[in-house]
């Protein structure tokens, strides 16, 4: 149980009393706008006191004080009323109960700007992406320049609880992302191309294959099925390894990412349009619009669907009927529902922030 059971004024500067099991808070009225502004993004909220309950220090009435209080007990029990806001980070660190953040490794010694990583702890296996900018070309530069290692891939191997790099190996182009599952390794570059690795049981590379997959720079790459899924600007495509051939090849506009989860790939592009293809049946299932421009991510858990743009806008789906659940920071923006069988015919409400 959790309640504001008083005040203090220490020093003419006022603290509220949170009694929370067999600990006892001293917090401000700030704490506590702070809390709910920290809560609202994700929440919907009780209202919190307003400041005109007290107004300025001098000739702050014993009725005010404990009316702020009262307020403030109200308004900490709602929030306790709701598990998910329990649990919250947010409402941890408030009763000063949220774990510290602790460093487990660090990693020294990387060659290059690091494009991407990715750690299996249960294989102690690390891979790096590295990436230079491909430098000018100069006359006085007696340097070759289709020697220039512009892109890495390390491997570091856990040995004692502490990462060491295994290997490096080296590319005379630019990488842009990768992604790893199992023993095999897939490279996006900056020309368009696509490098296949293949890693023994020692994780060491067994065999290399390049693919000329696009003309552009590679955006996002996945394994799937036996299957190279890619996208640059303008392409979405999908190269069965088995039967040698594209399998999918859409021409797109503007294409931002990738992100493939549960035999679907989701394709985005700047606008806000999503491209849902079933990679099964190896074709086009959805496509509609989520209002949402430069989205920089897409993340799937159980039946939703969460998008992120560069100013920080989150957007949540529903998957079964693609509802938007909750967009934006604040309080939701938009309730959409858009017709699965028929995505025609879309209805949009406008709440202001």
């Amino acid at each position: 149980m959790i309640s504001v059971v008083g005040y203090e004024n220490q020093n003419n500067v006022i603290y509220y009393v949170v009694q929370f099991e067999n600990t006892v808070l001293q917090k401000r009225f700030s704490q506590f706008e702070e809390l709910h502004q920290q809560l609202l993004p994700y929440f919907p909220l009780p209202n919190l006191p307003p400041k005109q309950y007290v107004t300025v220090l001098i000739g702050k009435s014993i009725e005010q004080l404990e009316k702020r209080q009262k307020a403030l007990d109200i308004y900490i029990k709602e929030l306790n009323k709701n598990p998910r806001i329990v649990k919250s980070y947010q409402f941890q660190s408030f009763l000063g109960l949220a774990q510290t953040i602790q460093m487990i490794y660090e990693f020294e010694g990387v060659s290059q700007p690091i494009k991407d990583f990715t750690i299996n702890f249960d294989m102690g296996l690390m891979l790096v992406l590295g990436s230079e900018k491909k430098s000018i070309p100069s006359i006085f530069n007696k340097v070759n320049q289709n020697s220039q290692t512009l892109g890495t891939l390390e491997c570091w191997l856990q040995k004692e609880e502490v990462f060491k790099k295994e290997w490096i190996h080296s590319f005379i182009k630019q990488t842009t992302c990768f992604h790893h599952d199992d023993q095999t390794v897939i490279i996006g570059f900056e020309d368009g191309s696509l490098t296949l690795l293949l890693l023994n049981q020692q994780n060491e590379i067994a065999s290399l294959k390049e693919y000329h997959q696009h003309s552009s720079k590679v955006l996002s790459v996945y394994l799937a099925n036996g299957c190279l899924c890619s996208v640059s600007e303008s392409e979405f495509k999908v190269f069965s390894m088995n039967k040698n051939e594209y399998i999918i090849n859409s021409s797109l506009k503007e294409i931002n990412g990738l992100m493939i989860s549960d035999q679907k790939a989701y394709v985005y592009d700047l606008l806000g349009t999503i491209y849902i293809y079933d990679l099964q049946k190896m074709s086009l299932l959805l496509k509609f619009d989520t209002q949402l421009e430069n989205i920089k991510g897409i993340t799937k858990n159980n039946n939703k669907l969460y998008f992120v743009n560069q100013f920080g806008i989150i957007l949540i789906f529903e998957t079964e009927t693609y509802t938007v659940l909750q967009k934006g920071k604040g309080k939701v923006q938009v309730k959409q529902y858009i017709n699965y069988e028929r995505v025609k015919k879309q209805v949009i409400q406008r709440v202001d922030r």
